[in-house]
């Protein structure tokens, strides 16, 4: 499925990075604080940690992979521009929700029928097909919209992927950096926590990095470097 930030294209390298990092054998579970599409939870859940829970503050989000888990998402045969608009002013709905970010250009929640000029794509058939491949990946997955700054997990891996600073495209609201920082500095002191952004701040070392091209427009893409860290500080004696 089509998100703003999603990690589709680089799950599986950073599972990997998961994975030598904190081994299933030596945590007591598996967290994200920011599922979003699922791009690198649906590499992970076939690992053998104990647990595997995903939260998010997008409470509409964690209905949609509720039912997309339980094979209840019920969308129509056909999408037109404007059945995509009837959609937009519906109510909440899981199905709203898949349309709103699966149906939309650069998966930004309903910001713009995604059409392809030459007529060779289907986006709704790739939606549908994205939902059932991920189906069976995440069946041992607790899925629950909680706020990052309400989990308090004990001994886990914690794997998270905030709203980049300064970026545009999500609809919980602004997002507090700072907040987000100091929660994941005190979590480090009873799990292994890994973070995922550009830039990080004191105390945070970066352990691994990548390219990807990122921007909801086509023509403002950029080369965006993808980051992973952990918190280790310097201590002076």
């Amino acid at each position: 499925m089509k998100y703003v930030g999603g990690k589709h294209k680089i799950g599986r390298q950073i599972v990997e990075q998961l994975l030598m990092l904190a081994p299933p054998d030596t945590m007591a579970g598996y967290v994200e604080p920011f599922v979003g599409a699922c791009g690198v939870l649906k590499q992970i859940t076939d690992k053998g940690y104990a647990t595997y829970q995903a939260y998010d503050k997008d409470s509409e989000l964690i209905d949609m992979w509720k039912s997309v888990k339980n094979d209840s998402l019920a969308l129509p045969n056909k999408i037109t521009r404007d059945d995509y608009y009837t959609w937009k002013a519906s109510p909440k709905s899981p199905e709203k929700t898949a349309v709103g970010y699966g149906m939309s250009f650069g998966g930004k929640y309903f910001g713009g029928y995604s059409q392809d000029p030459e007529g060779l794509r289907d986006f709704l058939m790739e939606l549908k097909n994205s939902h059932n491949k991920i189906r069976p990946k995440i069946q041992n997955v607790d899925f629950a919209a909680i706020d990052f700054s309400q989990l308090s997990p004990e001994g886990c891996l914690v794997y998270c992927d905030p709203p980049y600073q300064n970026t545009q495209g999500y609809r919980t609201g602004d997002f507090d950096d700072e907040q987000f920082w100091d929660w994941a500095e005190r979590m480090t002191n009873r799990n292994v926590v890994v973070v995922s952004s550009e830039f990080a701040p004191e105390g945070w070392i970066q352990v691994w990095q990548t390219h990807k091209f990122r921007s909801l427009q086509k023509a403002e893409r950029r080369d965006a470097t993808e980051r992973l860290y952990i918190y280790a500080p310097i201590v002076d004696f």
